[in-house]
């Protein structure tokens, strides 16, 4: 984590994304000095083809989202697409309902319900949890 505070530091980031983790062994957190510097670079090479993949994928999915966003015609829809764009998942009935969290918007739990499956159903959102009464969306 510490390997990660310092990348983002260094390239202006202003929050750590996990571009080295990926690429850590167990055997290179147990390391220090040269050698730990050596297993950072390592992690790094070995991950980034990984984490830009990701990244596409993501940006690919968020630009999708966007431009269906003018479509919905749900109220409270601009909030919602603004929240789905800023979290990694959500369940509808905690952060969309009775009123999107950190708006004012109001949407039911059925309409947010609704709202997460028209997305799904238009190939923008993803549906993690794979339960039909607790659901997790997210890009």
């Amino acid at each position: 984590m510490a390997a990660e505070a310092a990348l983002a530091v260094a390239l202006g980031w202003s929050s750590m994304l996990p571009v080295l983790t990926p690429g850590f062994s167990r055997r290179d957190l147990t390391l220090g000095g040269a050698d730990l510097e050596l297993a950072c670079a390592r992690a790094l090479v070995t991950s980034a083809p990984r984490v830009q993949r990701l990244a596409g994928d993501l940006a690919r999915r968020a630009a999708k989202l966007r431009a269906v966003a003018p479509k919905l015609r749900a109220k409270a829809a601009p909030a919602a697409v603004d929240l789905l764009l800023k979290v990694d998942a959500l369940t509808p009935a905690l952060a969309l309902s009775p009123v999107v969290q950190g708006t004012a918007a109001r949407m039911s739990d059925r309409a947010a319900r609704r709202f997460c499956d028209r997305l799904v159903a238009l190939g923008v959102l993803r549906e993690f949890s794979g339960r039909a009464a607790f659901r997790i969306y997210g890009l």
